[in-house]
């Protein structure tokens, strides 16, 4: 089987996705406090497990809130390389100066056919999660296609030595 050729890729920040992220975030805190609302009506006072299930519900809003800008709003910059068989990951902040290069894995985590959900990690580094569509990148998907699901992109663990 042959090694899929070396390919640089500019990733586009992805508002669809993350608008996706943040309406999911807000609609389970909508549906807590509207479930709050109605049972206050109901009964007149919410029990104290109700109030921590609606704290437990409205935590993906809050996180949304308070992160930092996520790379998929910045961008970033992706390589394979095939002589060394890693992946490199360059984000790019608001002002789009690049951050230090990661190398590391880049594993699939949903494949859509004409768009994938990509996670790169490496080893003490934070996983990055990347959102990659054929419409962003028609004449690079087909290569960005065969580095992801390589023989070589997935390096195999370190056999245990014999002692």
């Amino acid at each position: 089987m042959h090694q899929a050729p070396a390919l640089a890729l500019t990733l586009p920040p992805d508002r669809l996705w993350l608008g996706s992220v943040r309406i999911l975030g807000v609609s389970a805190l909508l549906v807590a406090l509207v479930w709050l609302g109605w049972h206050a009506v109901r009964t007149g006072t919410p029990t104290p497990v109700m109030l921590l299930l609606a704290a437990l519900c409205s935590l993906p809003a809050l996180w949304l809130l308070c992160r930092d800008t996520p790379t998929a709003a910045v961008g970033c910059n992706l390589s394979w390389h095939p002589e060394k068989a890693q992946w490199c990951l360059q984000t790019l902040d608001s002002n789009g100066q690049a951050s230090p290069l990661r190398s590391g894995r880049l594993d699939c985590v949903a494949d859509g056919m004409r768009w994938m959900l990509l996670r790169h990690t490496g080893r003490g580094i934070p996983s990055v999660w990347l959102c990659v569509s054929h419409r962003d990148h028609p004449a690079h998907w087909h290569t960005l296609r065969c580095a992801v699901f390589s023989p070589g992109a997935r390096p195999e663990p370190a056999a245990a030595s014999d002692e």
